[in-house]
């Protein structure tokens, strides 16, 4: 969204008092997230006391997503905006059902919004909770610039991890197999490799290292098809390039789950296991190419994903925002 304003507005940057925990290995910690979410009313509310204590005010906020926000701005008597593809009333409904009391607080304040933006393959559930102040818009994806690689004869395939260092170990234990596979060229997720995996990665004649997340993401528009966590940013990548891809689950996220399900349902992607690494990982490359790819890849040309969600949702928002004010300057909470 910063891209987009620029500088026409000035930012004052906060972060949210719930958020997921992951385990070791990348996968959610079940039990440490429940219990952010049970301290989140207190927390919450001491945020909010302590802004107004503090003197915090701004003409407008924009948040991806922190429901105390909203209802900061609504005490304040302030615009705000959310943007996201999910909500965590949602999450936690989904994780567990969890204690009334908070939900309902966290629910109360994520209405308090003056309005929400969400992208296609969003829950529907979540689309009529919120149907008050939800609007749908197109694809909000970030833009990176593609790399240039040479053709070599070979399909080409991303196998990516992701901020959370999810798919680290599994991906190191699947490098003996992967060398296997000599009609694909692999360009592996190479950050956090150990160095003995990474030395079998730069011995491999059919396997590439690429460092850095950016750096991943700008392989997307040129590979053949892509192994990944089936997080909501990776998944948007893929369908807007129109590049088949196999999506990993998260131990249990329910966010990453849905995303799976939703673009499975519409022929978008396969779901790849956790058990599928390791040794068994160039079988199940193998049935995806041979069963899976071509009737993927005809899904996905076929398809229309425009991505002018970010124009949409800033048009709206500044429309909003001089509608309520009738000045152009403004200082926003994001």
């Amino acid at each position: 969204m910063k891209e987009k304003l620029g500088d026409r507005v000035e930012y004052r940057n906060v972060f949210n008092n719930v958020l997921t925990v992951k385990t070791l290995d990348g996968a959610l910690d079940r039990t440490r997230t429940l219990s952010m979410f049970r301290e989140y009313e207190a927390k919450a509310g001491s945020w909010i006391r302590q802004a107004l204590d503090d003197r915090v005010d701004f003409d407008f906020c924009i948040s991806d997503f922190v429901p105390e926000a909203f209802e900061l701005a609504r005490v304040l008597k302030r615009p705000s905006f959310g943007v996201a593809h999910f909500t965590w009333d949602w999450f936690f409904m989904r994780l567990e059902p969890p204690d009334t009391g908070t939900l309902a607080t966290m629910e109360e304040y994520i209405d308090a919004a003056t309005r929400l933006y969400f992208p296609p393959l969003t829950p529907r559930a979540i689309l009529e909770k919120h149907r008050r102040v939800a609007s749908e818009v197109a694809f909000i994806i970030n833009e990176f610039t593609p790399v240039a690689i040479a053709p070599n004869g070979m399909r080409k395939c991303l196998i990516m991890d992701n901020g959370t260092n999810t798919l680290a170990r599994l991906i190191g234990d699947s490098v003996l197999a992967l060398a296997t596979i000599k009609d694909v060229c692999f360009y592996l997720a190479a950050e956090h490799l150990s160095g003995d995996t990474l030395r079998m990665v730069e011995g491999a004649a059919n396997i590439v290292p690429v460092r850095g997340l950016k750096n991943l993401h700008s392989h997307i528009p040129k590979m053949d098809f892509i192994i990944a966590r089936g997080g909501f940013n990776t998944l948007t990548e893929c369908l807007i390039s129109k590049i088949p891809s196999m999506l990993v689950e998260e131990g249990g996220n329910p966010e990453v789950s849905e995303n799976i399900r939703l673009a499975a349902e519409g022929g978008y992607t396969s779901a790849f296991s956790t058990i599928d690494f390791g040794p068994r990982i160039a079988g199940r490359i193998r049935r995806f190419i041979d069963c899976e790819y071509d009737a993927i890849k005809s899904n996905l040309n076929a398809a229309d994903f425009p991505k002018t969600g970010p124009a949409e949702v800033i048009s709206d928002i500044l429309n909003r925002v001089e509608a309520f004010y009738g000045r152009s300057d403004r200082r926003v909470l994001s």
